[in-house]
């Protein structure tokens, strides 16, 4: 008796990946804390800020007050 061949199941492209998933990068790169003072001082509010980098108040808030 044979076996039948086996036949490879199709899969999405999404789910297979090429390279693993890349490191987590910080929301905010602590470069701008020093641009984001400035806008600060000359009046933009902490949302405007957090808009900008696509990143949640708090999160402005909480590096503003790590520095």
């Amino acid at each position: 008796m044979l076996a039948a061949a086996a036949t490879p199941v199709p899969r999405d492209a999404s789910e297979v990946s090429s390279c693993p998933e890349p490191l987590k990068k910080p929301l905010i790169p602590a470069a701008d804390v020093a641009r984001i003072r400035t806008w600060r001082k000359y009046g933009m509010t902490v949302a405007q800020v957090a808009e900008m980098y696509g990143v949640a108040p708090d999160e402005v808030e909480r590096i503003l007050r790590r520095t």
